[in-house]
């Protein structure tokens, strides 16, 4: 559904590279309009959107209680922030995401997932 705009009040909207909405009555939002919440936000780190994605979007996200990863193709790493803290976590080896609701967690291990996309 990219590229699409994130609006939590008309001073914070956000362009995020890919993003995780809450079902709504237990289904897919229908329209913009019927999205409820953000659970999860990603951006894939670039030279020019570096300093943006890490302090501006971080810190938004995190105020509004997303969860964010920066993937960072350079260093195959993926950053992830959680919701009201201010640290990052460097994940080199496996990230797990477990939302609440969830029936099971999506788990992505970096190693693979970064030769799979990097070393075609």
């Amino acid at each position: 559904m990219s590229p699409a705009d994130v609006r939590f009040s008309d001073q914070r909207t956000v362009q995020p590279d890919a993003f995780v909405m809450a079902l709504v009555g237990g289904r897919r939002p229908k329209n913009w309009n019927d999205i409820q919440q953000v659970l999860l936000a990603s951006e894939v780190l670039s030279p020019s959107t570096a300093r943006n994605d890490r302090t501006t979007k971080r810190n938004m996200f995190r105020s509004e209680g997303v969860e964010y990863w920066v993937v960072d193709l350079s260093a195959r790493a993926f950053e992830r922030s959680m919701p009201n803290t201010k640290r990052t976590e460097i994940l080199l080896e496996q990230l797990e995401w477990f939302p609440s609701g969830a029936s099971w967690p999506l788990i992505i291990d970096i190693v693979d997932f970064f030769a799979k996309v990097l070393d075609q």
